[in-house]
């Protein structure tokens, strides 16, 4: 028995998915697995480190694609490919976006101000549905307890919410 047999034979490759066996869809996984890893890194540690809605978008669709390859429910190896060409796509337009600031404003969206000199922008907070309850919570989690004592709050390109403060008054 040669290589590609006993792979074709232990993954299931020639079977449809309802026809896998409990082991195979789990030597799928555990392939999948660590391909994927393969794959991620190809990829941009940005990935990890940050979630952008470009970003999750990425771990959404990655995820969906190899767990076709799981599951069997698509042919296992371009279903591979398929992901790779997803991660080699991201970081392709992570770096036209990393070029062109319009494109990043496209493709990752623009902070909003949610607090300018201590004036909330209620349009700001109802566009994000960001209640008055939410607001203090992220305003007393950055150490300010009334808009007051806010300069800038924005709403960053990945959801969270950054405050500078007003400088102390002597």
């Amino acid at each position: 028995m040669d290589i590609a047999t006993a792979v074709t034979g232990v993954l299931g490759l020639d079977r449809n998915a309802l026809d896998l066996s409990v082991a195979q869809v789990c030597a799928r996984a555990v392939v999948v697995f660590i391909v994927g890893l393969a794959i991620m890194r190809v990829g941009n540690r940005r990935f990890l480190g940050k979630a952008t809605p470009f970003d999750v978008l990425l771990g959404f669709v990655l995820g969906s694609v190899l767990s076709r390859a799981i599951s069997g429910t698509a042919g296992f190896l371009p279903t591979i490919a398929a992901s790779l060409v997803i991660v080699i796509l991201h970081r392709l337009l992570a770096a036209l976006v990393f070029s062109h600031h319009g494109l990043g404003r496209i493709v990752k969206g623009r902070p909003l101000i949610l607090i300018e000199n201590g004036v909330l922008r209620p349009e700001t907070a109802r566009r994000v549905r960001l209640t008055q309850g939410d607001i203090e919570e992220v305003m007393r989690m950055r150490g300010a307890v009334s808009t007051d004592q806010v300069a800038l709050a924005t709403i960053e390109r990945n959801g969270t919410v950054s405050i500078v403060p007003k400088p102390a008054i002597p």
